[in-house]
């Protein structure tokens, strides 16, 4: 450690379909010796709301429409607790930080891009970022950081641009050992999948998926969506949300490969394989979105839309499939706790 210094021994999580939150969540899973898998067990969604007060853009219409948010499904899976907390002022967050490091525990803290020096939106673009405080440098007023979303190195963030950029922080603890059930193949799926509720998403989302097809087609402009980007679709609302969804696929498919391994199932894996190569066709929709963009060549407006519908179509048959799995969970669970019934008795 060097002199002035407070470091704790974190290694950064990285995967290249994480979110800046997603890689401090498993980056904390990992520091306190926990799996992260079954964060993303709710990640298989898609919201499109085509009439949304006060959006103009597809990118305002377009959300993800996540199950079980990835903090909250880290929590109930694999214990591994948050709190999210609004910074009253610059002074009380420093504080914060410093007990929870003193503690043994790193911080994830709310930076505005704008004001983070290895980003490429600062000083251009206020987009919403997440870093892990895991020490101080105090001879340099400076706070060490992970950014796993930006590479496996450490930072030093000067505190004047955390003053500046900071909103929000969490603190991570880990559920004692006493308090953690262990894993139901049964009650994961039932309580993601085979619900009516989430069948019922399911349908939504085939429905939602094609309107949003028809719509984009027809009416996308990409001049008025870049407009308040500077005219690069890569950093539009829209090309971003569609990246996240594409990327959100690959999450899921995590989540049900982890299930496939605990679980020794080779029908999981195979749907877990099917839900990857989802990523690739979200990713297509955007190659043709920057294709327009480029040449203006309208039939790519037909294309877009049968691509689309193609995803729909996949994504569909993936839901049937692992409701199929859940249901045969049930049964087999239904099943095992009769016979363990009639043998007390």
């Amino acid at each position: 450690m060097e002199k002035n210094c407070m470091l704790l021994a974190a290694a950064p999580v990285r995967r290249e379909y994480f979110s800046c939150i997603d890689g401090l969540l498993a980056t904390m899973a990992n520091y306190f010796s926990s799996p992260y898998g079954l964060m993303f067990i709710g990640y298989m969604g898609f919201e499109y709301l085509s009439d949304k007060p006060g959006a103009d853009t597809f990118g305002e219409k377009l959300l993800y429409g996540v199950g079980r948010y990835s903090r909250d499904a880290l929590h109930k899976y694999h214990h591994v607790k948050t709190s999210w907390c609004d910074a009253e002022n610059y002074r009380s967050l420093h504080n914060t930080i410093v007990h929870s490091l003193l503690n043994q525990v790193p911080v994830g803290v709310y930076l505005d891009s704008f004001y983070c020096p290895w980003n490429l939106a600062y000083q251009r673009f206020h987009i919403n970022h997440y870093v892990l405080v895991i020490g101080l440098d105090m001879g340099n007023e400076a706070y060490i950081c992970l950014d796993p979303y930006a590479s496996a190195g450490k930072y030093k963030l000067p505190g004047s641009c955390l003053q500046k950029g900071f909103r929000e922080y969490i603190l991570f603890e880990k559920d004692p050992s006493e308090n953690q059930e262990p894993l139901s193949l049964c009650g994961i799926l039932h309580e993601n999948y085979y619900s009516n509720a989430y069948i019922g998403r399911f349908e939504k989302n085939y429905s939602a998926i094609l309107q949003f097809a028809d719509d984009l087609s027809h009416n996308i402009d990409i001049a008025h969506e870049t407009s308040a980007w500077g005219g690069d679709l890569q950093s539009t609302l829209l090309f971003r949300r569609i990246n996240n969804l594409g990327k959100n696929r690959t999450k899921f498919a995590c989540a049900l490969h982890y299930l496939g391994d605990v679980f020794e199932s080779e029908a999981i894996h195979n749907i877990a394989s099917a839900a990857e190569e989802l990523h690739s066709g979200w990713d297509m929709i955007n190659s043709l979105l920057f294709r327009l963009h480029l040449t203006g060549k309208e039939s790519i407006r037909s294309t877009i839309y049968h691509r689309l519908a193609a995803v729909a179509e996949r994504e569909k048959q993936l839901s049937l499939a692992l409701t199929e799995i859940a249901e045969e969970s049930k049964e087999q669970t239904m099943r095992s706790e009769f016979l363990q019934r009639e043998c007390i008795v």
